[in-house]
């Protein structure tokens, strides 16, 4: 069910209170509490792949009913409940939203090649500044990207919106959409 002043974030259901939430953890590498019904907030520990408290750096919230599994790496990341990242996946500085799916070897890279900060691109053209060196990718509710795919720093995959194996995405992707082989982009009937 929908969030209560929910008034279209691309986290779809999660609302406002879920994408502040997000972003500030995104921001600080930290945050507390809990924001929506279906986010329960775990104290901001280091985690591994089985939960498991790893260092002092690299926080990550993960809500419930999600899968982080064999060899996935979350660093500074929010997972929303029934995410699933279930194999050999690196996500950080991401953010994965409600029952958001990412095949097995996909990476959420969070660092340019040139090591400057990273832009936003939307698909009308405009440039969004972060104000930061390292921010990954946004899977938004419902969202799926297919094995072996890359998702470039700044990436957002909108609700509903699948996206094929073997991509290499960068900018924003719309919701209710497909992203296909080329990076070409069509509307789901």
């Amino acid at each position: 069910g929908g969030v209560p002043g929910h008034h279209g974030t691309p986290f779809g259901a999660q609302g406002e209170a879920a994408e502040a939430l997000a972003c500030a953890a995104l921001a600080h590498g930290a945050a507390a509490g809990k924001a929506g019904p279906q986010l329960t907030a775990m104290d901001l520990m280091p985690v591994d792949a089985s939960g498991h408290v790893v260092g002092d750096d690299g926080s990550a919230i993960i809500g419930d009913g999600c899968v982080v599994g064999n060899s996935t790496e979350v660093k500074n990341a929010v997972l929303f409940d029934k995410a699933q990242a279930p194999h050999f996946n690196y996500i950080g500085d991401s953010i994965l939203g409600y029952h958001s799916h990412i095949g097995a070897g996909v990476i959420c890279s969070n660092l340019k090649a040139d090591g400057s900060n990273v832009v936003v691109r939307t698909s009308e053209g405009e440039a969004i500044p972060t104000g930061r060196r390292k921010f990954g990718a946004i899977v938004c509710d419902y969202g799926d990207v297919g094995c072996n795919s890359v998702l470039n720093p700044g990436t957002i995959i909108c609700a509903h919106t699948n996206v094929y194996p073997l991509s290499c995405v960068r900018g924003v992707v719309p919701p209710n959409c497909i992203y296909k082989t080329g990076g070409v982009i069509v509307e789901k009937r």
